[in-house]
């Protein structure tokens, strides 16, 4: 089976591409003109370079496969509406279609858990509404709105599955995450010492590819799934990080409104200076909802089986701190 992979050289999309040589694919991967491909480049696959912008050139370039994962993504939270909009919607909306006339048999859709509202009082499932407009920032809003294209593809016989999952961690974070990030500043202590604690999930990246591989072969079409593992507290996971890199610097959980305010001045201070913010307004808005979530679904049907927590949190660390990103 020959598959093509958008976002590949990407934190899960680069992963992803090692675990589908493993299981003895063909692989065919979209890369950006001027991407760093030193690691692709070193696997036994097919690179072709395009603009995702380009529908004529990707409807072309994604001929000879049978199935589609999907990843590519403008991930950068302070980005504006039309960049999130142009990469995230109109590229998904052009591999998927591309992906139709090109009689693929299945698509995997690698999208966000942002996407799904946070419960009130109970663990976030498949069957929550969208997030609201309100609560949603530019990211969350281009995801929505490629999904519900991903659900009318499907109905109109393109089969797809979504995959939502939470933030993901892991090794071989090399252009680190937005979580990436927060990580790397609490360990080198470059960020002020306070939090604000929330209710929050986190995912190994292995497994978000373990759930791409088998959503192939066990996923439902149509359906979503939330690909989730750790449940765990804001003061729990620094608690977690400190224990695992024996740091004693001190962090201070502060009230909500303090928070808001301390935002607020780092992102005017970074609009000043051109600076992108590591942590925005609705960021600070989600961190305090439930974020808590239930992966059932992804465990009984698909058959997911997840990683310790822990053993995750010190492969993230270690993986850091052995690449110099802990300095």
């Amino acid at each position: 089976m020959k598959a093509f992979v958008t976002g590949s050289t990407g934190f899960i999309g680069s992963h992803l591409v090692d675990k589908l040589i493993e299981n003895s694919f063909e692989v065919k991967v979209l890369v950006r003109h001027g991407s760093k491909t030193d690691y692709l480049n070193s696997l036994a696959i097919e690179l072709v370079e395009a603009d995702i912008l380009d529908y004529e050139a990707i409807k072309e370039v994604m001929r000879g496969c049978d199935v589609l994962f999907h990843l590519a993504a403008k991930a950068d939270f302070s980005s504006n509406k039309e960049d999130c909009f142009k990469i995230n919607y109109q590229g998904t909306k052009n591999v998927l279609e591309s992906a139709s006339i090109n009689k693929y048999k299945m698509v995997v859709y690698t999208s966000t858990r942002g996407t799904i509202s946070c419960a009130q009082g109970e663990f976030i499932n498949e069957t929550g509404k969208y997030s609201s407009e309100s609560s949603s920032d530019d990211y969350v809003k281009s995801k929505i709105a490629a999904e519900k294209f991903a659900l009318e593809m499907n109905q109109k016989g393109l089969p797809v599955i979504i995959l939502n999952p939470t933030a993901v961690i892991g090794p071989r974070d090399v252009r680190p995450s937005s979580i990436g990030n927060i990580i790397i500043k609490l360990l080198t202590h470059k960020m002020l010492p306070f939090y604000v604690n929330g209710k929050l999930n986190f995912v190994d990246v292995r497994n978000v590819v373990d759930a791409n591989i088998l959503a192939l072969s066990k996923g439902n079409p149509g359906e979503r799934y939330i690909i989730g593992n750790k449940n765990i507290t804001m003061a729990d996971f620094i608690s977690e990080l400190r224990n695992i890199t024996d740091d004693k610097h001190l962090m201070f959980k502060i009230p909500y409104p303090i928070a808001l305010f301390m935002t607020y001045l780092y992102v005017f201070i970074c609009r000043i200076f051109c600076l992108k913010p590591m942590f925005t307004i609705k960021k600070l808005h989600s961190l305090r909802r439930n974020n808590f979530c239930n992966n059932s679904k992804s465990i009984n049907e698909l058959g997911l089986a997840y990683r310790n927590f822990e053993e995750t949190l010190k492969d993230t660390v270690v993986w850091f701190k052995e690449n110099g990103y802990l300095k």
